[in-house]
């Protein structure tokens, strides 16, 4: 009787899905996504709030996070599947010897970063960081950041004070004035920016880094799962280029995350890919990492092991374009 029960029960949660209709809970893929509230992971925030992932199949729990670094830090204890995680946490998380699976690149931005100034701090340019407090969120590509953005104006690492600070604190960190600048990512720098209003200035950016936000699993999903999870983000991006006045306000609405309202979409490319671009930030990120002494192991990884290009080229084989 059982085995007749399973049988009956497979065959109309297959019918449900052949005819488009939300499946039975029973009959759905239950995963767990660690979600950063950043705006670059905003189709998985879509896909989640306007009930794509059901459309495929799944039932997604959703685990919010400050930002990827943390995201990642639940996948790797066993708390999620996916994650949305940015390129300078895997390095490290590589660097380490965990393992995980890229499975695609969601955005990139070359505005998503900026290095924001305390209007008193006498900071006008570049050479003015020499002997100021300068934030940084260790870790994460708020530190790969500043210090790329120093060593193109030739300023010795050294010759700033340099400050690691709590995302979560930020607030108490700005009005306990506890540093005269901050290499940011967003929504830190526009959250910070709005907190010290007319105080507040951003030094001029070269765009000499382009963080890649990126969707990670661990290794033992199955490719057809994953292909459905790709498949709703697809639909979320799609539905963020064909309609941008619609997903800003979707964004900037109460219920979607509140970190991330100050943001404006068009500082983001919304396109699902794996790119050899990203596959080349990792590899320089990780030289960096190397030769700042930020990682026990000094060997670099062959980071192409951790890309599953499988799943993505099923869904759609134009959106591969590195070479594995």
């Amino acid at each position: 009787m059982t085995s007749n029960r399973s049988a009956i029960q497979r065959f109309l949660c297959a019918v449900a899905l052949a005819c488009g209709l939300f499946p039975w809970p029973a009959c759905a893929t239950q995963l767990t996504l660690a979600l950063a509230e950043v705006v670059g992971f905003y189709p998985a925030i879509l896909a989640s709030e306007l009930g794509y992932f059901e459309r495929e199949g799944l039932q997604v729990r959703v685990i919010r996070c400050i930002n990827g670094k943390r995201c990642l830090k639940h996948l790797m204890d066993g708390e999620a599947q996916l994650s949305t995680t940015a390129d300078l946490p895997l390095v490290f998380a590589a660097h380490e010897g965990k393992a995980f699976d890229v499975v695609a690149t969601m955005s990139t931005s070359t505005k998503d970063n900026m290095l924001l100034v305390r209007g008193e701090s006498g900071i006008d340019s570049a050479k003015d960081l020499r002997g100021k407090r300068v934030a940084y969120v260790a870790g994460t590509s708020s530190h790969y950041f500043l210090d790329t953005y120093l060593n193109f104006y030739g300023i010795e690492p050294a010759s700033v004070q340099r400050v690691p600070i709590d995302p979560t604190q930020l607030e108490q960190l700005i009005q306990a004035n506890a540093f005269d600048a901050a290499g940011l990512y967003e929504p830190l720098g526009s959250r910070a920016r709005a907190m010290l209003g007319k105080n507040a200035k951003a030094l001029h950016n070269p765009r000499l880094y382009t963080p890649t936000f990126n969707l990670i699993s661990v290794r033992n999903l199955s490719d057809a799962d994953l292909v459905k999870v790709l498949r709703a983000i697809s639909k979320a991006t799609d539905f963020i280029n064909n309609n941008p006045q619609k997903a800003q306000a979707l964004l900037d609405n109460e219920s979607f995350a509140k970190s991330a309202k100050i943001v404006s979409l068009d500082q983001y490319d919304f396109d699902l890919k794996l790119s050899q671009t990203m596959l080349s930030t990792m590899e320089a990120q990780s030289r960096w990492a190397i030769r700042e002494r930020l990682v026990d192991n000094p060997v670099a990884p062959d980071f192409l092991a951790y890309i599953r290009v499988e799943p993505l080229y099923a869904l759609n084989p134009r959106a591969v374009s590195l070479i594995k």
